[in-house]
């Protein structure tokens, strides 16, 4: 800022007599920093307090405030390449300015100046930006946003309060709805999304989300995805969900428009009579409404008049989908990791485990959590892949395992008898004896007992020996009552060192005809010739 001739002169007097700086401002009642400033352009001036003072006041302004030199062709710079230059996100034209003037030291112009040439030259060069024009087809899509501005409103008891406009709009006919949330999180977005779904009585085919990280779980150019809540939502409506492109506010530039209107004619209208009151947010929005029903029912301009409402009416609501019968829940979701033994673990819930597919361990799953079922889903294809009853007690069992989620060694650990039956018979054991014996076995010893001494059976003398002795064994153990598995070992063996000892051997190879068990012919066995 250029300083007056008479403040100058006062200064440059008080400097010939050698007078400091700060008692230089004291006395002209000026900032110690101005004087300071002014002394530096004294110095850059190349001349002396002495010899500036006999100049007359235009030669002194000159001295101390010279005159940029401009350079005098502006042709010389490469306007095409700073164009080009810029279109790298990491510079701007305050870099590119910079980087010029360490080029071309005699570029000596100012940085505004700079800018409007350059506004200039893409005027002329490149034109003004088109902008695309949106086609929009009846009854297809919603857009949703928020407003950037909050709502203040006093509650009943006189505290206050600030409220998040959630807005929805059908780009076809701009029919707009309005509600306040106490914060923007996705439960918010939720009641707001299903709150302008019943104000519309109906649902669109396309939900278009803002690009928000409590919609969108990664954003991207082509398709983002969203988040697991809003992809429950769309199933439960039948719509598609659709991110729009980070930093692209053009592809929902209808609900932008909309969030200005409520802006001026809702949040406007209800400021302007004075403090908001209202006992809640069901108060408060219903408020809102009003101004929101109103602003619907205005005409769009002075020469159609045609309102939103009725272009709604007529138009788009009769293309739009029913409700579902059913209302949506709107429930907890989660994001856990599966844990070794194929559960994920509810700790609000004390601690109650439930199972997935053993495939998902250590993979991070969504977790719905409502009112009586927790379900499961694929973090990347929301795909349900379990559903159990949701459970609050603080004793009892407390893992729950889907039969489809078991492995084969935890199929093995819950065999029920029938199962041992069945695999007895299927060797040719007598299917009375054998019934007989695990009923006995699992009456006197129990589940965990009963099932390792039959899986020991099943898997050894099942297979080492032949059904007709394991059949006696296991009869004469019922007899004796007794169910161990060392216990019929030990018949078994028994009945089958009888059972050689009383076989009679012709050396042909062939066995009496009293039994018809066969010794095994390897290389092993001796020959007799």
């Amino acid at each position: 800022m250029r300083l007056p001739v008479s403040i100058i002169r006062a200064i440059l007097t008080l400097l010939q007599q050698k007078k400091s700086c700060r008692f230089i401002a004291s006395t002209i009642g000026i900032s110690k920093s101005v004087v300071n400033k002014l002394n530096k352009r004294i110095h850059a001036s190349g001349q002396s307090v002495d010899e500036l003072c006999p100049l007359s006041d235009k030669a002194l302004l000159l001295k101390l405030y010279p005159r940029k030199k401009a350079l005098k062709n502006l042709k010389d710079v490469d306007w095409e390449s700073i164009c080009q230059w810029l279109n790298n996100k990491h510079v701007n034209l305050l870099v590119a300015y910079e980087s010029l003037l360490s080029q071309k030291p005699s570029f000596d112009i100012s940085y505004p100046y700079f800018c409007r040439k350059y506004r200039e030259w893409r005027k002329e060069n490149k034109g003004a930006p088109v902008i695309t024009n949106n086609t929009y087809i009846a009854g297809e899509k919603m857009e949703i946003d928020y407003s950037g501005d909050l709502l203040p409103w006093i509650d009943e008891h006189g505290e206050i309060h600030k409220a998040h406009i959630f807005v929805a709009c059908l780009p076809y006919s701009g029919y707009l709805f309005a509600y306040a949330t106490a914060d923007e999180k996705t439960a918010s977005w939720v009641e707001g999304v299903i709150a302008a779904f019943d104000f519309c009585g109906s649902c669109p085919k396309v939900l278009v989300v803002d690009n928000a990280k409590a919609l969108v779980r990664t954003a991207s150019k082509e398709e983002g995805t969203v988040t697991a809540i809003v992809k429950d939502l769309c199933d439960h409506y039948n719509i598609t969900p659709w991110s729009c492109k980070p930093y692209s506010p053009k592809e929902k530039n209808r609900v932008e428009a909309s969030v200005r209107l409520v802006q001026t004619w809702v949040q406007g209208q209800l400021e302007s009579a004075g403090p908001v009151f209202a006992k809640n947010l069901m108060h408060l929005n219903k408020r809102i409404l009003e101004k929101v029903v109103e602003l619907n029912a205005r005409p769009l301009s002075a020469a159609k008049q045609i309102s939103r409402e009725k272009r709604f009416l007529e138009e788009e609501l009769p293309l739009l989908n029913p409700l579902p019968e059913t209302k949506y829940e709107v429930c907890d979701w989660l994001i856990l990791v599966v844990d070794k033994s194929h559960c994920i673990k509810i700790h609000r819930d004390k601690g109650h485990r439930y199972s997935v597919p053993a495939s998902y361990v250590h993979k991070k799953v969504n977790v719905r959590l409502s009112d009586e079922e927790v379900r499961i889903f694929d973090a990347d294809t929301h795909k349900e892949i379990g559903c159990h009853q949701r459970c609050y007690e603080e004793r009892g069992c407390k893992t729950h395992i889907l039969e489809a989620h078991l492995t084969e060694s935890e199929k093995n650990r819950r065999r029920e008898p029938q199962y041992f039956v069945s695999q007895f018979v299927k060797k040719g054991v007598q299917e009375a004896v054998a019934r007989n014996y695990v009923d006995e076995l699992w009456t006197n010893s129990g589940d965990f007992v009963s099932r390792q001494r039959l899986h020991a059976v099943t898997r050894k003398l099942l297979y080492m020996y032949c059904p007709e002795i394991l059949t006696e064994a296991m009869a004469e153990a019922i007899e004796f009552r007794q169910f161990s598995y060392k216990f019929l070992k030990e018949l078994v063996e028994l009945k089958e060192q009888q059972r050689l000892r009383q076989t009679n051997f012709n050396f042909s190879g062939n066995p009496s005809e009293e039994y018809d068990y066969v010794t095994p012919s390897h290389n092993n066995v001796r020959k007799y010739e």
